[in-house]
């Protein structure tokens, strides 16, 4: 398959501006750490996931060629949010505790 040069210049933004965002989470974290208490930080961090991939998702999500190209099988279903939900607070709290002092 031929990916258009458009589609190869959207996929090294998204990369880089996901290692951009990942890479400063610790930085910013450890000096917020002394000023809010951990359990506010990670539900604030969270929270802020929480919104931004729900943009995300409502922006693709709407586009018919990427449902085309990704097919059903890639949809979430009411049953697993629940989980899906606790799988991203039992990972914040792990990133809090791992690299918050």
């Amino acid at each position: 398959m031929d990916t258009p040069k458009s589609g190869i210049i959207s996929g090294w933004v998204a990369a880089i501006a996901v290692a951009c965002i990942w890479g400063v989470t610790g930085v910013v974290a450890k000096p917020l750490s002394m000023a809010i208490d951990p359990i506010t930080l990670v539900f604030f961090t969270y929270l802020t996931s929480v919104i931004g991939l729900s943009v995300v998702f409502a922006f693709t999500s709407r586009s018919k060629s990427l449902s085309k190209e990704l097919g059903s099988s890639l949809r979430i279903e009411k049953k697993d949010i629940l989980r899906i939900a606790f799988c991203g607070v039992v990972g914040q709290g792990a990133f809090a505790l791992f690299n918050i002092p």
